[in-house]
């Protein structure tokens, strides 16, 4: 996440301890059983083994749909 973010600094990340009460309550919420899991816009988008290109790809959908 952190060099996507130097790739797009329009892009604000926050990080979430799956432990926390908030992470707890994502997991749940998204059936989450394990770390890691992206959310763009408090929408799960990718869960398990990640790939760069699949959050690229999220993230330039859904600018897309706001321009």
């Amino acid at each position: 996440m952190r060099e996507l973010q130097i790739e797009m600094p329009y892009l604000n990340v926050e990080e979430i301890d799956f432990a926390s009460h908030a992470g707890s309550k994502l997991a749940i919420e998204n059936n989450v059983t394990y770390p890691p899991a992206i959310f763009l816009d408090d929408k799960l988008i990718a869960k398990g083994k990640i790939f760069p290109e699949q959050i690229v790809a999220a993230i330039e959908a859904k600018k897309e749909t706001h321009s």
